[in-house]
């Protein structure tokens, strides 16, 4: 059987002095900043494998945490719990399918141990850290169901914890994977806040807005009724002064064709701010209207400080499929470098109606590429030169810009794709030089909506996802660099100074 295993490599000559990473962003704000210096440019070189642990099953995505000197890692078969020095397995807890992008930590109080908390398909799972089984007194021996609640009257529906929940206090915040492609039917995406000592529900917020709710303008009568997606399906972030936890959605159902939910469709494509205690909305962002391009929002919403105009704001960067970055007050939620509505293309599909317009930032300019020319195909090597040029010619790729709807006459190209752009890694803050970094994908994707049944579903000739590149080999069809590592910061060259001129930017290829 094909294993996963998790690397970790450090250097022989450092063994001392590792501190913890007790979220998966390494604070509550996912900056994902270590102070540590064990490592530096003299000795990056020097660095040999230090242990190699093998989990059970392929398929992780997760993100370790440590505390107190012990590793906490999921798999799909189970949670581990390890030594980081030597990679020797204290626990194991075996269930599947366990969540793919990791875990929660809970300090734990009221003579009650810490616990990790995590997905197991569609529940929510409480281990008590000390003798890695099930938390007792939490829901149902260490469980909780979160289908109930969320499918209103429907026998059943595709619903499941992939990424961490939030920690707040003795607050456990969840978000779901439930889906956001046809049939639009299915469980709810609603964000809710559980007890970490008893698993009792504490508050819920409606991802879609129930009638007399505020959004509710934004869709058609009864569109809201068991509507899926607007989801989080990516990771919150927490503002643990102030008690305010921030929430990435994805796409409201169909993620791809949108004619029964005319309207901008709140919170769909939003970075909702939520007062952690209640679930309250305190400000919301709407970065994508009526979303068809399958462009939800899944990375971490990075908090950290800014200084701008001798001031200093609590900022919250947002990156995006889009590949625009949107940086906000994360107090107010308002824009600082500006965001302005700009003029869109419009669609042709039948029964469908996109928003004229989409959210810009001011500032930074895009940091992904989203626009393309013909001259651009790559030309570096003869033969993917020309499996490239004869792709574009055979299927007659009408170039679109940003936000340019597929049509039903013709095959469309456009920059960026679903995979983005950003996609749910998120950024990294350095608060010591005062740089924001982020990687980025340059992938296009083409097609064009087909007719099925009475609805219009998105396809190509490479099916539904149609990236710009060779199916055999993945080598994108635009010329290098296919990637990028950007950073900029008030005062680095970066953002106060305009855009797409960053501090650093390292092109790959």
């Amino acid at each position: 059987m094909r294993q996963l295993s998790f690397l970790f490599v450090v250097w022989s000559g450092v063994c001392g002095g590792q501190g913890d990473w007790p979220y998966f962003g390494n604070d509550a704000g996912a900056s994902r900043y270590s102070p540590l210096r064990q490592i530096s440019r003299e000795n990056v070189g020097k660095l040999t494998a230090a242990w190699t642990f093998r989990m059970g099953k392929p398929g992780s995505e997760a993100i370790p945490v440590v505390v107190n000197g012990v590793m906490y890692v999921n798999a799909p078969d189970g949670v581990y719990a390890l030594v980081p020095e030597t990679g020797e397995l204290l626990w194991k807890y075996a269930a599947s399918p366990v969540a793919i992008r990791g875990l929660a930590y809970w300090p734990g109080g009221k003579s009650l141990h810490p616990r990790v908390f995590t997905g197991n398909g569609h529940e929510l799972l409480a281990l008590d850290v000390t003798t890695g089984k099930p938390a007792p007194g939490f829901g149902r021996e260490g469980r909780v169901d979160l289908k109930e609640g969320v499918l209103d009257g429907l026998k059943d529906g595709r619903f499941a914890l992939q990424s961490p929940p939030a920690v707040f206090g003795d607050v456990v915040i969840t978000g779901s994977s439930n889906g956001e492609g046809a049939p639009t039917i299915g469980a709810y995406g609603d964000i809710r806040g559980w007890d970490a000592v008893t698993g009792k529900l504490l508050w819920t917020f409606h991802t879609v807005p129930r009638p007399g709710e505020a959004g509710a303008e934004s869709w058609p009568e009864g569109a809201w009724k068991n509507r899926s997606g607007t989801n989080v399906w990516g990771f919150f972030t927490v503002d643990v002064a102030r008690g305010i936890v921030y929430a990435p959605l994805g796409s409201p159902t169909n993620d791809f064709y949108g004619a029964d939910r005319v309207g901008d469709n709140l919170y769909g494509n939003s970075l909702v701010a939520l007062d952690a205690r209640t679930g309250k909305r305190l400000w919301h962002q709407q970065l994508v209207h009526h979303d068809v391009w399958d462009y939800d929002l899944a990375a971490p919403p990075a908090l950290f400080e800014m200084r701008r105009e001798g001031k200093t704001i609590p900022a919250v960067a947002q990156t995006t499929k889009m590949g625009l970055l949107f940086v906000f007050d994360r107090v107010t939620g308002t824009p600082v470098y500006g965001m302005e509505e700009r003029a869109v293309p419009q669609t042709t599909v039948p029964g469908e109606r996109t928003a004229k317009t989409q959210p810009f930032p001011v500032k930074p300019e895009p940091i992904g590429k989203n626009t393309f020319r013909e001259e651009e195909i790559y030309d570096r090597s003869p033969e993917h030169a020309k499996f490239c040029r004869e792709l574009f010619a055979k299927y007659q790729m009408k170039i679109g810009g940003p936000y340019t709807p597929l049509s039903t006459e013709g095959d469309a190209l456009f920059f960026p794709s679903t995979l983005g752009g950003g996609n749910w890694g998120g950024v990294s803050i350095d608060p010591v030089e005062q740089l924001l970094f982020v990687n980025v994908m340059h992938i296009g994707q083409w097609g064009h909506m087909e007719k099925r049944g009475n609805e219009y579903a998105r396809t190509s000739a490479f099916g539904t996802y149609g990236r710009f590149w060779d199916p055999a080999t993945r080598l994108p069809c635009n010329n290098p660099p296919f990637g990028e590592m950007v950073a900029g910061g008030d005062g680095g060259g970066g953002f106060e100074d305009g855009g797409r001129e960053l501090a650093v930017s390292v092109g790959t290829d």
